[in-house]
């Protein structure tokens, strides 16, 4: 069995820089029971290091995992305010259709509104167009009335200028003949005698 050195408890034990002459032992006893126990220190202590030293790995581990869990539990609740931001988005979007959905509705209904009104409009127009044509014959023939009332006119008041004339020289004529006839001799014997009879 080889020199056992602890370094960690007493590392200057069984240390010697001194050359040591040999053979300087001239009686050895071995007791096998306490070397068994001794062995056996020995690996406690072997295994005591292990254990520290996996202790101390499984508490940096404990560490990272604790870390490493932490990390997860911040990108679950990052998640799920995604998930939820997400569900929310998705409702606006359903409403957002919704109202386009309506908004093309109104659109449809207006294009519709706008087509009858076009329509009504051209009809409308028509009827203007219609209105003016007659009015456009009414004036013609207006104008044409008022022209043959012209023409009457003119010749009503040349004929009546006739008449008025005519009329005029034959009560001229009739006034004269009458006074010839009021100044004649025979004319003045008659009213004498029509006068002496009515004194008769």
């Amino acid at each position: 069995m080889a020199l056992f050195i602890n370094n960690e408890k007493h590392p200057e034990v069984f240390k010697n820089n001194v050359n040591i002459p040999a053979p300087n032992q001239q009686l050895f006893k071995k007791d096998l029971l306490l070397e068994a126990v001794k062995e056996q220190q020995r690996n406690n202590e072997v295994l005591q290091e292990s254990l520290r030293n996996l202790e101390n790995s499984l508490h940096i581990k404990g560490e990272l995992l604790e870390k490493q869990t932490e990390k997860v539990y911040t990108q679950s609740n990052k998640l799920h305010k995604l998930n939820s931001q997400q569900e929310h988005l998705k409702i606006r979007l359903k409403n957002y259709e919704s109202t386009n959905k309506e908004v093309f509705l109104k659109v449809d209904e207006q294009h519709d509104v706008q087509q009858q009104m076009s329509v009504q409009l051209a009809e409308h127009e028509k009827m203007q167009n219609d209105l003016a044509n007659r009015l456009d014959i009414q004036e013609v023939l207006s104008e044409k009335v008022l022209s043959k009332l012209d023409h009457f006119r003119f010749s009503l008041f040349e004929r009546t200028n006739y008449l008025s004339e005519k009329i005029e020289r034959r009560y001229n004529d009739a006034t004269s003949y009458i006074n010839k006839l009021m100044k004649s001799p025979r004319h003045q014997e008659t009213i004498l005698k029509t006068n002496e009879k009515e004194d008769g």
